[in-house]
């Protein structure tokens, strides 16, 4: 499967050792390379965790989606409440880098020319 991994970058593994790099990595990510959320105006990892992971977990519930499709879906299911995630959701990784080190998200099959995501547990 590819996702991200060592060095904040994308890596392709076997899926059977994704348990053991999400165990050895995760807090390596989220200490050293997922400072760059950490901005002052940006919302916190908890805020994150309990609002905006749970509709990206809702929003490929049906398919893996392209990421302006999901980042579309997900400020619908959001409503009022997406403006300040809407950085969030850029072509460098974003929230997505921290969905996929939390066990919940993986690249899919492209869609078409474009990356798709897909939920890890479908």
């Amino acid at each position: 499967m590819k996702t991200w991994f060592m060095r904040g970058t994308l890596h392709i593994i076997p899926t059977n050792h994704l348990p053991v790099y999400h165990y050895a990595l995760k807090r390596m990510w989220f200490e050293h390379h997922g400072r760059y959320m950490n901005k002052p105006d940006w919302p916190p990892r908890e805020t994150r965790e309990n609002t905006i992971y749970p509709r990206i977990v809702e929003a490929l519930t049906e398919k893996p989606l392209r990421r302006k499709e999901l980042n579309d879906k997900v400020r619908m299911l959001l409503g009022d409440a997406a403006q300040p995630y809407a950085r969030l959701f850029s072509a460098w990784g974003g929230i997505f880098k921290e969905t996929s080190y939390s066990g919940l998200t993986i690249y899919a099959k492209p869609c078409g020319k474009e990356a798709c995501f897909a939920r890890l547990d479908q």
